[in-house]
């Protein structure tokens, strides 16, 4: 059991060392392109920069600064958008990125209504990828035993289990 939870925490760690060291590689191009007069790749590095949000990643909200500062709200939002899930990080600047872009000529009503997702959907979403998870641990420790042979039943309900959490994966992200 201590191997597992220390594989986890492993694997956690090394996907937001990837997401920070790639958000500040997108962040450093951002200024390098900057510095040489080419705003819109600038733009498009800043808001991959800002897409790749974890919380506390000093990068991620050092690009959303650098956009508004440029007065680039569509990236602004298009980025905030991005990172949503149960809660909606810097939902202050996507209000203000709505208000920017309706100003321009875009219907507010519309850019306010596709702000967050439905929460019945992202639940089925996390159930589904939770039951997943399970089905695939289940599969591992249940249906293999010491030897790597297969026990038949068992595999049968990881598999079951694995199908209907990709089943409820998928009606979550279309009914969200």
């Amino acid at each position: 059991m201590k191997i597992g939870l220390v594989t986890v925490a492993l694997a956690i760690a090394l996907l937001a060392a990837r997401v920070l060291w790639s958000s500040h590689h997108e962040w450093r191009t951002a200024e390098e392109r900057f510095g040489a007069g080419a705003m819109a790749e600038a733009i498009d590095h800043w808001g991959r920069a800002a897409r790749l949000y974890l919380p506390g990643n000093p990068w991620s909200q050092r690009a959303l600064d650098r956009l508004v500062e440029q007065g680039a709200w569509q990236e602004v939002r298009s980025s905030l958008l991005a990172v949503r899930g149960l809660y909606q990080p810097g939902a202050d600047r996507l209000r203000a990125a709505n208000r920017a872009i309706a100003a321009a000529g875009t219907d507010a009503a519309r850019l306010e209504h596709s702000e967050e997702p439905r929460l019945l959907g992202v639940l089925l979403a996390l159930a589904g990828t939770g039951l997943m998870l399970l089905a695939t641990a289940h599969f591992l420790w249940r249906a293999l035993d010491s030897k790597a042979c297969l026990r038949r039943g068992l595999a049968l309900r990881s598999a079951v289990g694995l199908g209907f959490g990709l089943l409820l994966f998928v009606v979550g992200l279309s009914v969200a």
